[in-house]
C-alpha cells in the first residue's frame, strides 16, 4: 500500500502486469493488465496491491 499523496500535475499510470485498486479522491478504481489511468492534478490517490500468493517450493 502506498500512502495518500498528490501531484501538482496529472499522473498517467499504465498497468503492464497484475492488478491493483487505486483510490482516487476516496473512490476505488480497479485496474488490471493493459488498463490506463489518468489521475487529475491535485487529486489525492493511493494504490492497494493484492496480497501475493505464496509460491510452492
Amino acid at each position: 500500500m502506498l500512502y495518500l499523496h498528490w501531484h501538482e500535475h496529472f499522473e498517467l499510470l499504465v498497468m503492464k502486469r497484475g492488478s491493483a485498486v487505486f483510490h482516487i479522491d476516496s473512490r476505488p478504481y480497479a485496474a488490471a493488465e493493459g488498463d490506463v489511468l489518468i489521475i487529475p492534478g491535485g487529486s489525492l490517490s493511493r494504490r492497494l496491491l493484492p496480497r501475493r500468493r505464496r509460491r510452492p517450493l
